[in-house]
């Protein structure tokens, strides 16, 4: 299939930010996978401000990037921003997309909300336009005083840490 679209001896480029943990290590299996297909990938590290700068600018001479981000509880308040524009011109975002983030504005329910958050990652990998990478190891430590971590219960995307407190 990489020979029949063409993509064979294709350079492309990923950008990641060297602060994060795991994000060389990711983007070095990516790259060695694109490798066996017959893809090169260069591999660019960047510091975090030269890093946004570059994704949420209006700089786009790149296919890729890895980003990670800390959940708040709501998604609009963590990921919106990367396909509404928010943050700049990072994600080719269908008009449907951007109407189910407005749509997912609208309503006040939990269970409402869900349902469209649901409705955008099947858009969103419908269309391609993100790959989510979770990492199902995770490790939640906290000093005694802090209260509220027996909610954290799932790996931390869109976990609500607001409900943590301290005595």
């Amino acid at each position: 299939m990489v020979s029949e679209a063409g993509l064979e001896g294709t350079t492309m480029t990923l950008y990641f930010n060297s602060e994060r943990v795991y994000m060389k290590e990711t983007a070095q299996i990516i790259q060695q996978q694109l490798k066996e297909v017959g893809i090169n990938l260069d591999v660019i590290p960047l510091e975090s401000t030269g890093f946004f700068e570059k994704v949420f600018g209006t700089d786009g001479d790149y296919e890729f990037y890895l980003n990670g981000y800390a959940a708040s509880g709501d998604p609009d308040s963590v990921v919106a921003g990367m396909y509404d524009g928010t943050w700049g011109v990072n994600l080719a975002v269908s008009d449907e997309v951007l109407q189910l983030w407005k749509d997912a504005r609208t309503v006040f329910t939990d269970e409402e909300r869900a349902e469209i958050y649901k409705q955008i990652q099947q858009q969103t990998k419908d269309e391609m336009t993100c790959y989510p990478i979770a990492y199902p190891n995770y490790v939640f430590v906290t000093t005694a005083n802090i209260k509220g971590a027996d909610t954290i219960k799932k790996t931390p995307i869109f976990e609500d840490y607001t409900k943590l407190s301290m005595e």
